[in-house]
């Protein structure tokens, strides 16, 4: 069996909230899970601010469309439509819409009332 897949990012060096000098060396795919204070959303600030980041040799974050699914990335991405269970608008571009249509429907019934 061959080793795990690694990543571009060979190092995460953590260097905020409590965290100092703490080494992660992620793989290819990773799942970062934990209770609360474990760092997880530190790991996640690190890699969307691209701070404390070794790369690959030859490897820079501009080889890279980095995303970070963590609740700012759900906020800017998902959102319910109505209260329709399962069923929501995927994107920042259509949430936007979403809430312009929402927005302007109450203006309208606010006048119709």
């Amino acid at each position: 069996m061959t080793g795990k897949m690694r990543s571009g990012i060979e190092k995460i060096t953590l260097n905020a909230a409590t965290f100092k000098d703490v080494v992660v060396e992620p793989t290819f795919i990773n799942f970062f899970y934990g209770n609360n204070g474990t760092g997880k959303t530190t790991i996640a600030e690190s890699v969307e601010k691209r701070a404390g980041l070794i790369w690959q040799e030859g490897k820079t974050d501009a080889d890279y469309k980095i995303l970070v699914y963590n609740q700012d990335f759900v906020d800017a991405n998902l959102a319910s439509y109505g209260n329709l269970k399962g069923v929501f608008t995927i994107g920042e571009d259509s949430i936007t819409i979403q809430k312009e249509i929402e927005e302007k429907n109450k203006e309208r019934l606010s006048r119709v009332i």
